[in-house]
């Protein structure tokens, strides 16, 4: 039988990792300005998405509008000469 052997020795690494994790995960007040700063941002675009959807919705509506007032304006005008062009 094979005995593979552990790449961390007498858990010495596994100190160093622990370690590693908690300087990763507690932030530096510039860390955390930078979090703010780019939730601000987030937000801001997400308000900027919504408002050019709401603007979009309604040139749809305006363009379906403006079809149906051109298509009146050609019947009209067929009826108007009789369905001569």
């Amino acid at each position: 039988m094979i005995r593979l052997k552990s790449p961390f020795k007498n858990g010495k690494n596994s100190v160093n990792k622990t370690t590693f994790l908690v300087s990763a995960t507690s932030f530096t007040p510039e860390i955390k300005n930078k979090g703010d700063e780019v939730a601000v941002t987030i937000k801001t675009l997400q308000q900027t998405v919504k408002a050019l959807e709401a603007k979009i919705e309604i040139m749809k509506k305006i363009g379906h509008s403006l079809q149906l007032k051109q298509k009146d304006e050609a019947i009209r005008k067929l009826s108007n000469n009789g369905g001569k062009k």
